[in-house]
């Protein structure tokens, strides 16, 4: 049966890594639901979506960490604003 699996078969350590960035992406998502303003929460939603499909073929793990990394230094960052606004 041909076409049932991925082309290329992730390892352990590039679904893991893979899993984080989802979850880095679904937590940016959640806070950018929490912006009030609906023309500032389209324009998040959209610069987290171009940016994450811009880097979605990266397969350097140390240029992954470093995204990774001020991904959540910015998403801190962003949720820390969101709370002082309230």
């Amino acid at each position: 049966m041909k076409g049932c699996l991925p082309g290329k078969v992730l390892s352990l350590k590039q679904f893991m890594r893979r899993a984080e960035v989802l979850h880095l992406y679904r937590d940016i998502l959640r806070a950018v639901r929490q912006i009030p303003n609906e023309t500032d929460r389209k324009q998040m939603l959209e610069w987290a979506r171009t940016d994450f499909r811009k880097n979605m073929n990266e397969t350097n793990e140390d240029s992954i960490k470093i995204m990774m990394a001020y991904g959540k230094k910015t998403l801190k960052q962003f949720q820390n604003v969101l709370h002082l606004s309230r």
